[in-house]
């Protein structure tokens, strides 16, 4: 059954292993998105990059995972227990719906329990929490001298990730 798989690429080489599986005869996706670049002459020029850093979508079956793998450039599939995993259809017909349509963008990778900071706002540079309530996104931010805490919706795009804090010691 022909099932689109997650390949990893060496780090800046997914444009030549697009090119290289097309070539072949094998669908691939590479989602692009567009950012301006200044160059040091200082001249502002729009390059597409990979939406996935190292990552293409190749639509195949499962026993030409082989194929893929002797790609020039290609590093390994996504596997879980050695075994290459295939993506929800849903999930690539969407992106590449997105990609033909939207202004798409990275975004860090965010959890519910995730500490955030928020980057703009009226809350910008404060740190909370990320929940998840009734199928939205909320942040709670915490005033600790009064030991009480607010949540608020805020959009995805305004937070960055924080790492995760050492455990305190008593």
């Amino acid at each position: 059954m022909i099932n689109w798989f997650a390949a990893y690429t060496y780090p800046r080489h997914e444009k030549k292993v697009a090119e290289y599986l097309s070539s072949s005869g094998i669908e691939c996706f590479l989602p692009l998105y567009k950012e301006s670049r200044l160059w040091n002459n200082g001249l502002r020029v729009m390059v597409e990059k990979p939406l996935f850093p190292s990552y293409i979508f190749v639509h195949v079956d499962s026993s030409d995972s082989l194929k893929i793998l002797k790609t020039p450039s290609v590093a390994s599939l996504v596997t879980v227990a050695g075994v290459p995993v295939p993506l929800p259809k849903q999930e690539v017909e969407s992106l590449m719906a997105g990609v033909a349509q939207l202004e798409l963008a990275p975004h860090p990778y965010l959890r519910e329990g995730d500490r955030v900071r928020v980057r703009s706002g009226p809350f910008a540079d404060r740190e909370g929490i990320l929940v998840q309530c009734k199928n939205r996104w909320r942040v709670v931010i915490c005033i600790e001298l009064l030991m009480q805490a607010v949540s608020v919706d805020i959009d995805a795009c305004a937070l960055e990730r924080l790492p995760l804090r050492a455990a305190r010691t008593a």
